[in-house]
């Protein structure tokens, strides 16, 4: 018999210790001496030892396998792997009528290698042929600048434009792209559109993802994703909310040009040089995480687990998380609930790859189904859930193509967005399952008033937020203190000051941005009470504090000159 070298370590290991107790025991009873070189003490010995070996194995990895389960359906949206992220771009230089594309399309990336993964859009975009002809800015008095954005029209019959995503792109500068947003944000006072036609409209307009105008059509919504995932992927590639998104009503049919005015009351920061790179159109983030069933399981009540298969059509894919489990009737789909909320009959468990057996093998994911009738009949069981390509990240500095799977649209090209971070980020591995560390996760959840370290426990177990282009702000944060029921607050809640190390301005924007994404985090970790975060910078010596106020002030660092009279306040620094 073949042993694995797990098995040979712990059999040597209870050898030893057999060996031990036996010098200990000769010791003490010296006239009881044990006949060692007696071939049938030997082989019960050899016997023993296997067996306390394998038993030892067999209990660690219960205790695993428990810590999985519980972990792993607990908390699924911090254990699973996060998968693969890019930026498309869309051509349409030749295409002939408006079309869209949704939120769900799948796309096939391949390598020049011919390595394959498919990856499906984040959100619906609704795609014309026009482009950005130039960019340009003008300064017609102190305090008040203006920024134009041409946008041609390549056919004589464009369609209606109703809505149009600015993708605001800082060539592979995150910061550029978040100082952008931000001037838009604090110092915009109107947009506009005027047509070649003579006709004027004003704009409504949102920032960041696409959906921002139409949240019905959100596509976290359509598939059902948890909040506190939405961050995770969030913080993998932030880029995909670098957006300008403007609405446009009564805008007319035919039309050659629009000029999209947008009036700031501000000067134009002399740091950044204007060029029509900064901005594009039919920009489309896109992840390698598409829904597809496992391979049917047949249970007939003789395994107590069953693997979960990819599906035939693509061996490749990977398990990142189970949507669903269902036990097929008559053509019917019957839910079974995960024993984490209904133990006993009718329920299943679920096994992660990385403990379904103890030889350290990167095995398939099992499921453990409790249907007792299947001993009378066989049960037809499928999983639904979300599969990636994992092994697609080795070749993601390669030479990418980009084509629609099932879609054919004449005139659209894709590929992906020609330079800068964010083309494609490679997928993070499922953190490890450390019993000690998850147990203190899960006993935070809830707990409404944190520490610093505990926020800090939170935060590192998200994987995605130090890993990307928020590492820079681990540093920074320097202590947290927590204030309940503030007198300007409409209803009760717990505001939590978060307190930074000196910074610049640009990273004075990562925390800004950061912070609203801290509480979004923090009010789904909590959920029982209203959670609300602001900044407190310390000054360059490390001591006091700098008020909002003068946190403002260091704008001018920047060369952005505010007018008094428009500029208003929020609850962030800025």
């Amino acid at each position: 018999m073949e042993m694995s070298a797990l098995l040979k370590q712990a059999y040597k290991e209870e050898i030893n210790f057999i060996k031990e107790f036996h010098s200990q025991y000769t010791r003490q009873f010296s006239e009881s001496r044990l006949e060692e070189d007696n071939p049938n003490v030997k082989q019960m010995i050899d016997s023993m030892a296997l067996f306390m070996a394998r038993s030892r194995l067999c209990g660690k990895r219960q205790i695993k396998q428990l810590h999985h389960r519980v972990f792993h359906q607990l908390l699924p949206y911090l254990l699973s792997p996060v998968p693969a992220k890019g930026l498309i771009k869309l051509g349409v230089d030749k295409l002939i009528e408006p079309t869209q594309i949704n939120a769900g399309t799948i796309l096939v990336l391949s390598s020049s290698d011919d390595v394959q993964a498919k990856f499906r859009t984040l959100y619906d975009m609704p795609v014309q042929p026009l482009s950005l002809q130039r960019v340009g800015k003008t300064a017609y008095q102190k305090n008040r600048s203006e920024l134009m954005i041409r946008v041609l029209a390549l056919t004589a019959s464009p369609g209606k434009l109703d809505r149009l995503n600015i993708f605001v792109h800082g060539q592979g500068n995150y910061v550029l792209s978040l100082t952008l947003l931000h001037l838009f944000k604090k110092y915009t006072t109107k947009i506009s559109a005027n047509f070649d036609a003579g006709k004027q409209i004003d704009c409504a307009y949102s920032l960041g993802a696409p959906d921002g105008l139409d949240s019905e059509n959100s596509a976290q919504e359509k598939w059902n994703v948890h909040p506190l995932e939405q961050e995770r992927s969030f913080f993998h590639l932030p880029q995909q909310t670098c957006y300008l998104n403007l609405k446009l009503d009564d805008a007319p049919t035919q039309w050659r040009y629009c000029d999209i005015s947008i009036s700031l009351c501000c000067d134009w920061p002399e740091e950044i040089q204007l060029a029509s790179e900064l901005f594009h159109l039919f920009v489309i983030p896109v992840e390698n995480k598409i829904m597809d069933q496992a391979q049917p399981i047949q249970c007939d009540g003789t395994q107590s687990q069953y693997p979960i298969l990819s599906p035939v059509v693509d061996p490749e894919l990977s398990l990142c998380s189970v949507d669903g489990v269902y036990q097929v009737n008559t053509g019917e789909r019957i839910p079974i609930r995960p024993g984490i909320v209904k133990d006993g009959l009718n329920s299943y468990q679920l096994y992660p790859p990385e403990s379904a057996n103890d030889n350290g093998d990167n095995t398939a994911p099992a499921i453990e189904l409790n249907l007792p009738q299947a001993f009378h009949q066989p049960q037809k069981v499928v999983v639904d859930g979300f599969w990636h390509h994992p092994n697609f990240s080795q070749v993601i500095g390669d030479k990418i193509n980009v084509r629609p799977n099932d879609l054919d649209i004449a005139g659209l090209t894709w590929s992906l967005l020609s330079s800068g971070s964010g083309q494609l980020v490679s997928y993070i591995p499922a953190p490890e399952c450390l019993p000690e560390k998850y147990l203190e996760l899960s006993a935070l959840k809830n707990k409404a008033i944190l520490s610093f370290n505990e926020m800090a426990i939170i935060l590192d177990s998200f994987t995605s937020i130090w890993s990307g282009e928020y590492g820079a702000l681990r540093e920074k944060l320097k202590d947290l203190r927590v204030i309940s029921n503030q007198v300007d607050s409409e209803q009760p809640c717990l505001v939590y000051v978060v307190v930074f190390f000196p910074m610049d301005f640009q990273l004075m924007l990562l925390a800004d941005s950061f912070l609203i994404h801290l509480q979004t985090i923090l009010d789904n970790w909590i959920g029982d009470i209203s959670i609300r975060v602001k900044a407190e910078f310390t000054d360059v010596n490390g001591k006091g504090a700098i008020s909002p106020t003068e946190a403002n002030n260091q704008l001018a660092n920047f060369s952005i000159h505010e007018d008094p009279n428009r500029l208003t306040r929020g609850d962030n620094v800025f």
